[in-house]
């Protein structure tokens, strides 16, 4: 049986939920887009953000979110810290100083220097690596479903690099970096969170979406579903969204009356 997610949509103003369903499978991020058209259906206007944790942040999703003028404010690479990366530099074609290698990111799985370490120059289209040597393109490939091209960078300075162990995986002799047609908006996305107002905007997700769940299992002592099937479950679950906008609804209803209260005295 298929794995079954439950979603909300959460209006960045007031806290309520806008959208919500039970999903089959795990493709939250491709069923993303049918939750905001279906929100732009009900409600008349389309999104102008989208907040969502790393799962989201998909090139194919981003082209879809970018094409239709709505920011997205989702991490990208969150597996790897960046703050500080010492490969970041004026001068590209100057090595990172040796004091400098322990605090280049390293992947998590692999344990090697991370691909964050190499820096694109987009007027060369090349790559630069920590050690301030060029990586040329080398030769497209492309994957399938979906379709993505993907052009490929091969360094042909890694025989005698002082960072080669620390940066070859496995037994390759050199190191190559890829870039597909999404990386100019995962760019562009990393650039957005890395911002003041990314960083404030990013934060209300904390208390929007998750806050949300966690009210339902608090307020509602929703934490699993009795009823069997997707259907039923859907229901289900649009039920305890709709307990949850009529307890906001009635503390917003409450707070209106207390200050026209207080307005009268």
């Amino acid at each position: 049986m298929a794995p079954r997610y439950v979603r909300v949509a959460v209006d960045g103003e007031r806290g309520f939920i806008v959208d919500a369903d039970v999903i089959s499978g795990n493709d939250e991020p491709g069923a993303t887009p049918q939750l905001i058209n279906q929100i732009k259906e009900d409600y008349g206007q389309m999104a102008k953000q989208v907040l969502a944790d790393a799962l989201f942040s998909s090139g194919s999703l981003l082209k879809w979110l970018d094409d239709r003028g709505i920011e997205a404010y989702i991490p990208v690479d969150a597996n790897v810290s960046v703050k500080d990366n010492p490969a970041i530099r004026d001068d590209l074609t100057q090595p990172v100083a040796v004091e400098d290698w322990p605090k280049l990111p390293r992947n998590p799985q692999t344990k090697k220097i991370d691909r964050s370490a190499f820096i694109y120059d987009e007027s060369k289209d090349c790559y630069y690596c920590p050690m301030g040597k060029m990586i040329k393109y080398s030769k497209t490939v492309y994957g399938s479903n979906p379709v993505v091209e993907s052009r490929r960078y091969e360094c042909g300075h890694c025989i005698r690099c002082s960072l080669s162990s620390e940066c070859l995986i496995g037994n390759s002799c050199f190191r190559t970096v890829t870039r597909d047609q999404y990386q100019e908006l995962r760019d562009k996305a990393l650039a957005r969170m890395k911002t003041e107002e990314g960083k404030r905007n990013y934060g209300k997700r904390m208390w929007l979406n998750e806050g949300a769940f966690g009210l339902i299992k608090s307020w509602i002592g929703l934490r699993q579903f009795l009823c069997r099937g997707l259907d039923k479950v859907r229901t289900e679950w649009l039920w305890a969204c709709t307990a949850f906008n009529l307890k906001k609804l009635a503390k917003v209803v409450l707070s209106i009356r207390l200050q026209v209260q207080l307005s009268l005295k």
